[in-house]
């Protein structure tokens, strides 16, 4: 399991590369979570989501700060509306 930051680095790349070898833990931004607003949150989970779906990803903050309340419900609430990866 690799915490890299998600902003810094090609996700899907990395995941298409060594699929089935590798998880990646985090793909929401700490500065999202941070500084940006729940529609920010929701979108950084939502791609977080889609990335999902090749497997290999453990959705979490990219860092473990003080963050937003609002941002952490925001970030949970659409995750939970969301995950389901395979009908």
């Amino acid at each position: 399991i690799l915490n890299i930051q998600r902003e810094c680095n090609d996700w899907a790349k990395i995941l298409r590369g060594f699929q089935g070898r590798i998880t990646l833990w985090g793909g929401v931004s700490a500065r999202t979570l941070d500084r940006g607003t729940t529609s920010q949150v929701a979108v950084e989970v939502e791609e977080c989501i889609k990335l999902g779906r090749m497997g290999g990803v453990i959705m979490a903050p990219g860092h473990a700060l003080k963050y937003k309340s609002e941002n952490i419900e925001a970030m949970r609430k659409v995750w939970e509306e969301k995950r389901k990866y395979r009908d």
